[in-house]
């Protein structure tokens, strides 16, 4: 039995972001925390976390969706 695959190109996150968790259920996508890009002036080097977010992909449609965490 040959089991092929491929990668396809899905739509981009609303936050950009790496080092994050991420959830798979069902249909949906779940990615929370990671780090961003680079921070500014004296904290130049030092990598800043992503704001409290959690974004959910849904395969069906391409699309993430954000949800705010108090």
């Amino acid at each position: 039995m040959k089991v092929e695959s491929e990668w396809t190109d899905c739509e981009s996150m609303k936050s950009a972001r790496s080092n994050f968790a991420v959830l798979a259920m069902t249909q949906f996508i779940y990615v929370y925390g990671g780090i961003k890009g680079q921070g500014g002036a004296s904290e130049k080097h030092k990598p800043q976390l992503v704001e409290h977010t959690v974004e959910r992909y849904t395969i069906a449609s391409n699309s993430w969706d954000i949800f705010e965490i108090p």
